[in-house]
């Protein structure tokens, strides 16, 4: 190490013959000494990769109309059945609506694929507070992050918006927000059981309140996020496929999909894989293309690393996940998969 500091010292000096030239010198090589000594490699030598099968996209349709979409009647008639757990009353109760827009379900471009809530409950002596979330699911999404590197970042092409959010303490309403453009949380004075309206007010799926009849709403029949797993059924995915397709000549075949645990604390981690005898990384998709450059997740995360054709299972020799920490890391990876190329499904 002093060896190669001296060198740097005798060479730099008689260049540039600066105090800064000197400090530089000094410093280049500390740097890269300490990227390499906090870089950590988890590699996996012939990976077994799976192949995932696209759906049907016309299928997709049919279920979210017959599924996904209910009526208000519906919503009500769950919300005062003293056979229906406190819980589910409440959710059906305070579900929003959506104002219905021409083509909405038409299948050609950021097709509603159903409303989906989360509910977080906590119990104290004498009361009982809960917040219900709940989340409009799109195919796709016309504004906001690229298709292409949303397709990096998140491995799929959908978009999911928070929309209406609710907490209760015991029975009476402590807040209510709702997302509006620019992914702001907007307060507005919220009576249980008046059943929010709201329209979509942005091309990256943001919201306003409805506060008048603008026209016919569509009443959606609220799903747990928890146990509904739409990112991953093969029919939303072939139908998302196609309007990828026809929207942005994308498709999501041509894509090597890792699913990993990163530690709990925020580590900065890049993913490579190495196809054919060549290597593709994604930061070229996802972090403009900056060598080093590296994607900061906690907890569960899936990303896509394009390749422009669609690989084999035996196309992939190696994975690698590259985390930058001075502490040991253990990085665990979930799923390594591809999908069969959907022109033949769709």
């Amino acid at each position: 190490m002093w060896r190669l500091l001296l060198r740097a010292r005798q060479r730099a000096i008689p260049l540039i013959g600066s105090a800064p030239a000197l400090a530089l010198a000094i410093y280049l090589p500390v740097v890269m000494l300490h990227t390499v000594a906090s870089t950590q490699m988890h590699r996996i030598d012939e990976p077994r990769v799976e192949v995932r099968q696209m759906g049907d996209p016309h299928r997709a349709l049919e279920r979210i109309l017959s599924s996904a979409i209910t009526t208000v009647e519906h919503l009500n008639a769950v919300a005062n059945d003293p056979d229906t757990s406190p819980l589910d009353r409440l959710v059906f109760a305070n579900s929003p609506l959506l104002l219905e827009t021409p083509g909405m379900f038409s299948g050609h471009n950021n097709t509603p694929l159903g409303l989906y809530y989360t509910a977080s409950v906590s119990e104290g002596p004498g009361s009982r507070v809960v917040t219900l979330r709940y989340f409009l699911y799109f195919t796709d999404e016309d504004g906001g992050t690229p298709i292409r590197r949303r397709m990096g970042r998140y491995g799929h092409p959908f978009d999911g918006e928070l929309l209406f959010q609710v907490t209760f303490i015991d029975d009476r309403v402590l807040s209510a927000y709702y997302q509006a453009p620019g992914h702001k949380l907007v307060w507005f004075p919220y009576q249980a059981g008046e059943r929010p309206t709201f329209a979509i007010a942005s091309p990256n799926h943001n919201f306003r309140r409805v506060v008048r009849d603008e026209g016919p709403v569509v009443a959606f029949l609220p799903q747990n996020e928890l146990s509904a797993n739409p990112f991953h059924d093969p029919d939303f995915v072939a139908l998302a496929a196609r309007e990828a397709r026809r929207q942005w000549n994308l498709d999501i075949s041509h894509y090597v999909y890792v699913a990993f645990q990163n530690p709990v604390a925020r580590v900065p981690v890049d993913v490579s894989v190495r196809v054919r005898g060549r290597w593709y990384h994604l930061h070229e998709v996802v972090l403009d293309g900056m060598p080093g450059a590296s994607l900061t997740v906690q907890g569960y995360h899936q990303v896509g690393i394009r390749l422009g054709f669609t690989p084999r299972p035996e196309d992939i020799d190696e994975v690698r996940i590259t985390a930058r920490s001075r502490q040991p890391v253990s990085v665990a990876i979930f799923a390594l998969y591809v999908y069969s190329d959907p022109v033949v499904a769709a």
